[in-house]
């Protein structure tokens, strides 16, 4: 449970971030729904991120600082009250695993109980509804906070499942949940590419020096005839640059093999386009 800080009046600073972060974190809430990730979820790994800033810029500003005292002073600048900043300051904290959406919940409940399983240790297929075995008893040994159709509704919607109408039963269509390794691979480097990214972008407006090369073109009411035509040239000037850039980072690399103190470079270039109404509301992408 996190504090609450009394009313207060923010700067015109202050609502600029929270507009900043909301379209900062419609897009990660939107790659969370799709892949059945929680808010609670979230939240966790948010709450850990405020305290690990929180302690890092306290000890920056006062490396003497005593950890009675690092407590309290990390609760007032991140409103988490001090008996979770005692739970999240423990190197532990961070290493369990994540509590499971009730989609997956029910999904490893059907793969692993007997009562769901035929003879070869398969899972069955269930009536929607009725006593054990069933689509709805499941649902309701998971949580009785959720309805069971909603559930339903949620693991059809992540392909966990399909639900035949006509003989109304539910049927388990994936062997696991754990995503193929091209996915995993692809949300690491989502990870990566955009935590740089931003890392960049939040060095440069708290004014840590030096600078990160950090730009970017925005183009509005364009013809989306012409959108093809940039997008090509686009991926060649990427080329271009892959081309002129990779000899440099290669001799650097080369480099630091002998090297006492090494760093890391990361470079991108991205384009996204979308296409808006008249009133400029984002209708779909192109």
């Amino acid at each position: 449970m996190t504090t609450t800080a009394p009313d207060s009046p923010m700067s015109a600073e202050q609502q600029a971030l929270l507009q900043a972060l909301t379209h900062i974190l419609q897009p990660l809430a939107t790659l969370a729904v799709a892949k059945g990730l929680h808010y609670s979820e979230v939240e966790e790994q948010l709450k850990q991120a405020f305290v690990t800033a929180a302690r890092d810029a306290i000890l920056q500003a006062s490396p003497e600082a005593l950890e009675h005292r690092l407590v309290s002073r990390i609760s007032a600048a991140t409103g988490i009250n001090r008996r979770e900043v005692t739970r999240l300051s423990r190197p532990s904290a961070g290493d369990g695993a994540p509590r499971r959406s009730y989609a997956t919940e029910a999904f490893f409940r059907w793969r692993g109980m007997p009562s769901y399983q035929d003879g070869k240790g398969q899972p069955v297929v269930l009536p929607r509804l009725g006593p054990a075995p069933s689509f709805e008893a499941l649902a309701q040994s998971v949580t009785k906070d959720l309805h069971f159709r909603s559930m339903l509704d949620d693991m059809v919607r992540l392909g966990l499942v399909v639900h035949n109408t006509e003989t109304d039963n539910v049927e388990l269509m994936a062997k696991t949940y754990v995503p193929d390794q091209d996915l995993v691979k692809m949300l690491s480097y989502l990870g990566w590419n955009c935590g740089d990214h931003l890392r960049a972008a939040v060095d440069n407006v708290t004014g840590q020096e030096p600078t990160h090369f950090e730009q970017a073109l925005n183009a509005t009411e364009i013809d989306v005839s012409h959108v093809p035509a940039i997008r090509d040239q686009v991926r060649e000037e990427w080329r271009t640059f892959q081309k002129s850039i990779i000899p440099a980072l290669q001799d650097g690399v080369d480099a630091g093999e002998l090297a006492q103190v090494k760093g890391r470079v990361r470079l991108g270039m991205y384009m996204y386009t979308v296409t808006e109404d008249k009133a400029g509301q984002a209708r779909g992408d192109l």
